[in-house]
């Protein structure tokens, strides 16, 4: 029963900070008057990034055709969380790790929160995987 409650604690804890979190983001995307980001956004505030990827990279290109480097910036962050299943993990928490270093990132609360969370889910799924891997050493396979 207390082990309950404490997950319960932990995931109302956790629920409260991805809705500041996406309001956030909501703001930053409403400020900017780009349709692909917008869609984007509202994409990943249903959670669905991998539907949220190819508007991430639209919104990359023109940012970046534009020469906005903040918000390509935000936009290639944010797409890396797309592609979080194709990626190697470790290669791409040490990626987001030099982007936190990033004067750009580090000076813009927003960017730097984005940057956060990504690496926060890449974090935890190599985590996930470490002990996956670990409990499943024990196992002998099925023939």
């Amino acid at each position: 029963m207390r082990a309950e409650s404490g997950i319960m604690g932990v995931l109302t804890t956790a629920g409260i900070v991805v809705f500041c979190v996406a309001s956030c983001f909501a703001d930053d995307a409403a400020q900017i008057d780009n349709t692909a980001l917008k869609n984007a956004e509202r994409l990943a505030w249903l959670r669905n990034w991998s539907a949220a990827l190819p508007y991430y990279q639209q919104a990359e290109r023109e940012f970046t055709s534009s020469r906005d480097r903040r918000n390509a910036l935000f936009a290639h962050i944010s797409g890396i969380r797309g592609e979080l299943q194709r990626l190697p993990l470790l290669e791409t928490s040490e990626l987001l790790a030099n982007q936190l270093e990033d004067p750009l990132v580090e000076s813009d609360p927003r960017l730097r929160l984005r940057c956060l969370v990504v690496k926060g889910d890449v974090d935890l799924d190599l985590d996930t995987r470490s002990q996956v891997d670990q409990v499943g050493h024990g196992f002998e396979p099925r023939t």
